[in-house]
C-alpha cells in the first residue's frame, strides 16, 4: 500500500499517452509555480471569465490564486467538518457547475465524521471570492471500510454530468470484491445530474446500468483500484482516469467521448496488462485494458492524474 502524492505546488501532470512498449520524447516542459501552499490536491476553474485557480488543500480549506496573488482569506473553510488522517482523507476535490457564472453553485467530495466520504453542494456569498459553509447540502454519501483508496476527483463532462472516480474502499488487493461487484458504488467512474432541480441528483436516463438490477443505477464504468484523478480533454470530450496501482503496474486509462459507459477497466482481476493472481481467475472477456502503463522498477510513484495539453 502506498501514500499518494499530497504535497503539491502544481497539480498539472502532463500526460502524453502513447502505447505502453512507446517511449515519449521529452516535451521539454518548463513549469511556473504559483502557489508555496502544502498539501493541495487539486487546482479547478471556476469558468466564470474570472481567470482564478482554487486550490484545495486537504485539511478543509479551499483558496484563490487570483491574477498570480494568493488571497489572504480562504474561499472556503471547513475543517471543522473534514476528516484528514494525513493520508488519503481529507477535502479531496471541487468542480464549479457549467453554470457557476449565474448560480452560484459548486460540489466538494471529503471525508466526513465516521470515515464516509461526501458529496456536497455549496453556494457562493454575495461576495465571489467567499463561499457560503452553512449553504451546503449533502448530495450523496459512500461507506468507505478503510482509510484509503477514498479518491477521487470530481468533474463535470461536456455533457454536463457530473463524474466522479471512486476507489475500492482500501486495504490491499480488493479484500470486499468491489471491483467486481456492481452493488457498491466503490471501485467505480459514477455519472449522475446534479442539477438542483432534482433535490439531490438524478440518475441519467442514458447512463449504461439503469436496466440492470444487479448494478447500481449511478455506474458509467467499474473495475477501478484507485481512480484518484480523473480529467475530459478539453478539446474533444475524452476522459483520463488515472488509476493508482497494487505494487507492480501504475495505468491510465482512455474513455472516448463516444463511449456510451459500461467499460470494465479490470481490478482487481487485473492490475494494468497483468492478472494479479491471489487466487482470482484471469478471465479478460469483455474487459478494457489500459492505454498507458508504468512499473515500480525506478521507485514506487504513484501516477496521480493527467491533464491533456497542447500549447
Amino acid at each position: 500500500m502506498k501514500n499518494l502524492l499530497k504535497s503539491l505546488t502544481s497539480l498539472l501532470l502532463v500526460c502524453m499517452i502513447f502505447p505502453s512498449m512507446a517511449v515519449a520524447e521529452d516535451p521539454q516542459l518548463m513549469f511556473t509555480k504559483i502557489a508555496s501552499r502544502t498539501d493541495v490536491v487539486d487546482i479547478a476553474n471556476a469558468g466564470d471569465g474570472s481567470g482564478r485557480l482554487f486550490l484545495v488543500e486537504q485539511p478543509g480549506r479551499i483558496f484563490i490564486v487570483d491574477d498570480g496573488e494568493e488571497l489572504e482569506s480562504p474561499f472556503l473553510d471547513i475543517r471543522n467538518r473534514v476528516v484528514s488522517n494525513g493520508n488519503e482523507q481529507g477535502l479531496l476535490s471541487v468542480a464549479f457547475a457549467p453554470d457557476y457564472k449565474t448560480s452560484g453553485y459548486f460540489y466538494i467530495w471529503y471525508t466526513g465524521e465516521g470515515g464516509d466520504t461526501v458529496l456536497a453542494r455549496l453556494k457562493v456569498s454575495n461576495d465571489p471570492d467567499v463561499a457560503d459553509p452553512d449553504s451546503e447540502q449533502e448530495i450523496l454519501s459512500v461507506e468507505q471500510p478503510f482509510g484509503n483508496h477514498n479518491g477521487g476527483r470530481l468533474q463535470f463532462g461536456p455533457d454536463g454530468m457530473l463524474y466522479l472516480g471512486l476507489g475500492d474502499g482500501g486495504s490491499a488487493l480488493d479484500p470486499l470484491g468491489a471491483g467486481q461487484d456492481g452493488s457498491t458504488l466503490l471501485a467505480k467512474l459514477i455519472r449522475i445530474d446534479v442539477d438542483p432541480s432534482h433535490g439531490t441528483y438524478a440518475v441519467p436516463a442514458d447512463n449504461p446500468f439503469t436496466n440492470n438490477p444487479g448494478i447500481e443505477n449511478e455506474i458509467w464504468a467499474l473495475g477501478l483500484r484507485n481512480p484518484w484523478r480523473i480529467s475530459f480533454d478539453r478539446m474533444n470530450g475524452d476522459l483520463y482516469i488515472a488509476d493508482v496501482g497494487q505494487s507492480a503496474l501504475e495505468e491510465i486509462n482512455v474513455q472516448a467521448a463516444s463511449s456510451t459507459g459500461g467499460e470494465n477497466y479490470g481490478w482487481s482481476v487485473m492490475e494494468g496488462s497483468e492478472c494479479t493472481g491471489g487466487g482470482i481467475a484471469c478471465d479478460q472477456l469483455g474487459l478494457t485494458l489500459p492505454v498507458s502503463e508504468y512499473s515500480h522498477d525506478g521507485g514506487n510513484c504513484s501516477v496521480t492524474g493527467g491533464e491533456v495539453y497542447r500549447g
